[in-house]
């Protein structure tokens, strides 16, 4: 957050409480009706924001494999409507803060090969999922149990229930799952697919808001997601990857683990990728979120 732009100053202007208090006071006395003057507010974007990172700098990858054929890591738990913050954007004054927006920027990628002829496109095995915990507080060892989980989001449910820590809320049954996204529960909204067998990391940037959703091919819509938060509720986002079945299971679990043992034996031989094991991955380098307050 930020309340003064100098010279020096390359990206776009953020404002604080205070400024948007001083622009209200100033719309305020061209005598313009209050709902007029947030409704002002709100369309020039001049929202106030708070950015949180993706702690772990060495990255984390959730690593499926022919014996666990589905694997997720939690990347990312935020208080984005706690006390501390609703107090930096005047909720102490009886405020009725709103989250308006939220920009998720995610650097990530999946094993880099695939046998399925599904390369380039977001046909993918390997995604990323967004979720709400609701009733939790910063609880002693709650996120060091929730990140050493296998946390899916049934996990996370059942861990936040057992030990009293609050609950998972689910994804409106009108909003349909992602690809692959086939075991959630029904309580995460799809955020965003890696493309299928690239060399390198790729920038993903997904916007879910009240007046704009952005995002790729690979992208959640975000549906329902802004209107299902409420005061004090977090927000997770989880790295999922999966080995994909189908009615043939058997044949063609067969199938594949000849092909990928053959593919393994030529990646391993390369002197590039000796020590490495490319498996069914989904490698996230780097993750932020940014949200955009209202009022």
């Amino acid at each position: 957050m930020g309340a003064f732009a100098s010279a020096l100053d390359t990206g776009p202007y953020v404002p604080n409480y205070s400024d948007v208090r001083i622009a209200r006071a100033m719309l305020g006395s061209l005598r313009l009706p209050p709902e007029l003057v947030l409704d002002i507010l709100d369309r020039a974007m001049y929202w106030p924001e708070m950015t949180f990172e993706m702690r772990n700098r060495r990255g984390i990858v959730a690593d499926a494999g022919f014996q666990d054929r589905s694997h997720q890591k939690l990347c990312l738990i935020s208080d984005v409507l706690g006390d501390d913050v609703k107090a930096l954007l005047g909720g102490d004054k009886e405020e009725n803060v709103k989250i308006r927006e939220i920009i998720y920027e995610i650097r990530s990628g999946d094993q880099g090969w695939t046998s399925a002829g599904t390369t380039g496109t977001f046909e993918t095995s390997s995604w990323f999922e967004t979720l709400i915990v609701r009733g939790a507080r910063p609880y002693p060892h709650m996120n060091e149990t929730l990140f050493q989980a296998n946390s899916t989001p049934a996990n996370i449910r059942e861990i936040l229930r057992r030990n009293g820590w609050g609950d998972v809320v689910p994804r409106p049954a009108s909003v349909p799952n992602g690809p692959a996204q086939d075991d959630d529960g029904g309580l995460a909204w799809y955020l965003q697919g890696n493309r299928v067998a690239q060399p390198d990391v790729e920038d993903y940037q997904v916007i879910w808001g009240t007046y704009r959703t952005e995002g790729n091919q690979g992208a959640g819509t975000g549906e329902g997601f802004l209107a299902s938060l409420r005061e004090g509720d977090m927000v997770a986002i989880l790295a999922r990857a999966k080995v994909k079945s189908s009615p043939l299971a058997k044949r063609e679990e067969s199938i594949t683990s000849i092909f990928a043992s053959l593919h393994f034996l030529k990646w391993m031989l390369s002197d590039a990728n000796k020590l490495q094991y490319p498996g069914w991955k989904n490698r996230a380098h780097s993750m932020k979120m940014t949200v955009r307050y209202g009022y």
